[in-house]
């Protein structure tokens, strides 16, 4: 398993940081397609439960957030159409599609457009490639310090009932990593910080950001009842099993580098 992990990540790295340099409509590719398969697998997890989901209003919601500055439409009404035919489908549909499964689909739907939305954002900076890839940096630090120190040392439970493998020790060991390598990033590129202690901060909070995403779809599984997200990603899962932590890491970047940097 941790070989096949590994390799994924040998080759699945290297492509994506590619994929980040190409440009800002490469970037927005990227993150469109992060998003349609996000749904995918959450609308996947709750079809495994036996739920039935409105998709299309879902999915229109999603993208309504998602792109409403690239399309250069006023969000509220594009929100509120969606928001109708929501209404509309709920109402039609009620009780094969029960208003709690309508609720779930929609909130995921707008968690995922909006923290897309800054990643979105965030890769549109003047700098956009420097700040995605710190934005992923500073997530893989995070898991990986949460990995190998909570696997060494870790005997407190962080939240059992969503994830039983972490442990406070492994969180402290990501947020050290990701304050270390924030400090490194900013050190050894050109991209502007205040102070050295800003930079170490810009580390801890996104990896307190990191753990968040993570034990939040982790409870989204144990909530449905399964184990991985999908199973695009050999050793990895699915999307939001790789990409949980980022989803929260992209807006505490973007907005650090745009008011507080």
């Amino acid at each position: 398993m941790l070989r096949t992990r590994v390799i994924t990540a040998i080759i699945g790295i290297p492509l994506l940081i590619g994929v980040l340099y190409a440009g800002e409509m490469f970037r927005l590719g990227f993150f469109l397609v992060l998003s349609l398969a996000g749904l995918y697998e959450f609308t996947a997890m709750m079809k495994s439960a036996g739920r039935r989901v409105p998709i299309l209003p879902a999915l229109l919601f999603m993208m309504a957030i998602l792109l409403a500055d690239i399309m250069d439409q006023p969000l509220l009404p594009l929100l509120f159409i969606t928001l109708l035919l929501t209404v509309f489908i709920a109402v039609v549909n009620y009780p094969r599609i029960t208003f709690e499964n309508t609720a779930l689909i929609m909130f995921f739907s707008a968690y995922l457009g909006v923290c897309l939305y800054y990643a979105v954002q965030l890769s549109f900076l003047e700098q956009g490639f420097m700040a995605c890839l710190l934005a992923f940096l500073l997530t893989w630090a995070s898991d990986i310090g949460g990995y190998a120190v909570g696997n060494r040392w870790g005997k407190h439970k962080l939240v059992p009932q969503l994830s039983p493998n972490k442990s406070w020790e492994g969180a402290l060991g990501g947020v050290g990593l990701a304050a270390i390598t924030s400090l490194v990033f900013f050190t050894v590129t050109d991209m502007v910080i205040l102070t050295p202690a800003y930079a170490l901060v810009l580390g801890v909070v996104a990896s307190i950001a990191a753990h968040f995403g993570d034990l939040f779809v982790s409870g989204a599984k144990r909530f449905f009842r399964v184990k991985d997200s999908g199973r695009l990603l050999p050793g990895h899962g699915g999307v939001l099993d790789r990409f949980d932590s980022f989803l929260l890491v992209a807006p505490v970047i973007f907005f650090c580098l745009q008011y507080l940097g």
